[in-house]
This record gives C-alpha cells, sequence and structure tokens, in this order.
C-alpha cells in the first residue's frame, strides 16, 4: 500500500513540476503562463493587461539603466516607428493584449516569450509585410527550441 502511494506522490510531482516549468522558456514567462492568466476567478481585475504593462515598465527600467534584455530578438527600432506614423494611437494595451491572444491562439506559438510576442505584435502594427512577420515568427520559435 505504501508503495502505490509513493508511487501516487511521484507522478503528480512530476506532473506539477512539468506544468510549472512549461510556463517558461529561457527564464521568461511563455504563451503558457500567458494562458494561465485567464484562470483568475476576479473579473475586476485584467491580469493579461496588468502583466503586460508591468513587464513594459521592466523593459522602459532596463532601456533606462543600459541592463541587456534577455530576449535578443528585440523590438525596439519597430517601437519608434510605430510612435512615428499615423499608427501610434494603435498601440494601446488593451489592442496589444487582444493580438497577444490570437497570436499565442497557434498552439506551437506558446513556448515564444510574451516579450517576444509583443514585439510581433508591434512589428505588424509597424507595417511590417506578412512575409516578414512570418520569417520574424520563425526566428522567435527558432530562439525558443534551441
Amino acid at each position: 500500500m505504501m508503495k502505490i502511494f509513493l508511487f501516487v506522490l511521484l507522478i503528480s510531482v512530476q506532473s506539477f513540476s512539468q506544468t510549472q516549468d512549461e510556463r517558461y522558456t529561457k527564464g521568461a514567462e511563455n504563451g503558457y503562463a500567458w494562458l494561465s492568466l485567464n484562470q483568475s476567478n476576479n473579473t475586476l481585475t485584467d491580469y493579461k493587461f496588468e502583466y503586460l504593462a508591468s513587464m513594459l515598465d521592466n523593459q522602459r527600467y532596463m532601456i533606462l539603466y543600459e541592463k541587456k534584455p534577455k530576449m535578443p530578438i528585440g523590438c525596439r527600432d519597430d517601437i519608434t516607428k510605430l510612435g512615428e506614423s499615423k499608427n501610434s494611437e494603435e498601440l494601446d494595451l488593451n489592442l496589444m493584449v487582444k493580438m497577444i491572444d490570437e497570436f499565442y491562439s497557434r498552439k506551437e506559438n506558446l513556448v515564444i516569450p510574451v516579450i517576444g510576442t509583443y514585439c510581433y505584435c508591434v512589428k505588424d502594427l509597424a507595417g511590417l509585410s506578412l512575409k516578414d512577420l512570418e520569417s520574424y515568427r520563425q526566428e522567435l520559435l527558432e530562439f525558443s527550441k534551441e
């Protein structure tokens, strides 16, 4: 009886640790973590919006203090380009949350870190061609699977 209990406990611990590990790609939260933000009972707080705002504040801090970001495939130039374009008003966090949700609707994209997905969405708003967007998505996938 004790062996069965230990076996069940071991299986439970392994499945829990695998679930926790799938939320990160190279130390950064990915699409699995993003989707888990849906699982809240609090309807007054938009956790995806809050997460995205916090992530962007962290990125600003890193840029301000010239810290190297963990994500080597960035989008600073695209953010600048978008800010200078007629689409600059489109860069609102509610729209970005919807775009990120849509991006993660493809199961294969779930391994991509949220910051990479954010950059993909920025590039899309900045007017990158569909071919170039797909190329960038492939870079993100390659980075995530290394």
